[in-house]
């Protein structure tokens, strides 16, 4: 029942955030066995959990978002942080307050979405907001000036675009698939695109954008057998 939410590696360990536990999970990939624990209660709201979500390695240790959802007052938005561990001592090494943060890939680093607030790029310590974004977000990349991002309000999900460098946002395309994931691959952003209930023909598959151009490269869904929930890239 932990809720195992995200998995990275750093050094020789793989880390699991759980969004169910106040523990962060030490694995030892070759085996799975656990050989660690991380506390986080220090950064629980008051139902009691951190909820820590996404993870990623940087030079100086693994992010972790930590998102602070009240489980007890409708999942409400009541704080946020992002964490840096150190992956040798797994001690927490750093803590920026972000609320409801989300990390995003990026060629040039990281890049993290701070709800209400916009874009901010990780340079050890969150810098100062590069693009006013302040809408939910499921997910977005980044490359070079430009950042791609997925957006969703009621239902509804939205590709937009912003150029890091003047902060001009603009809105895409409203799509009618579901978005789940979007993941980063030589300057493209691909997205894991599931049939939307305002459109139940539409084809399940993958959407490809080019993130510097903000232009869509798939006229069509690339089509997966079952619809897409999650993307990963690996070196076969």
């Amino acid at each position: 029942l932990a809720n195992p939410y995200d998995v990275d590696v750093c050094g020789a360990e793989a880390f699991i955030t759980q969004h169910g536990s106040t523990e962060l999970a030490v694995v030892t990939p070759e085996t799975g066995v656990v050989v660690d624990t991380i506390d986080l209660s220090a950064w629980a709201d008051a139902d009691g959990l951190p909820e820590p979500a996404a993870a990623m390695a940087v030079p100086e240790g693994l992010l972790v978002a930590v998102q602070n959802f009240d489980r007890e007052h409708s999942w409400a938005e009541v704080g946020g942080a992002v964490l840096t561990i150190d992956c040798d001592s797994h001690a927490v090494t750093s803590d920026a307050a972000v609320a409801t943060p989300t990390l995003m890939a990026w060629n040039e680093g990281v890049l993290i979405h701070e709800a209400g607030v916009g874009l901010r790029a990780w340079d050890e310590g969150v810098g100062p907001v590069l693009a006013e974004l302040p809408d939910t977000l499921v997910g977005g990349v980044g490359w070079g000036d430009q950042a791609l991002v997925v957006t969703e309000d009621d239902g509804t999900y939205s590709v937009v675009c912003a150029d890091l460098s003047t902060g001009v946002v603009e809105v895409a395309e409203v799509t009618g698939h579901f978005i789940t994931d979007v993941e980063l691959q030589d300057g493209q952003a691909w997205l894991a695109a599931r049939q939307h209930w305002t459109a139940p023909d539409a084809a399940n598959g993958v959407v490809i954008w080019d993130v510097e151009t903000c232009e869509k490269l798939t006229a069509e869904p690339l089509s997966t057998a079952l619809a897409p929930s999650a993307l990963a890239f690996a070196d076969l």
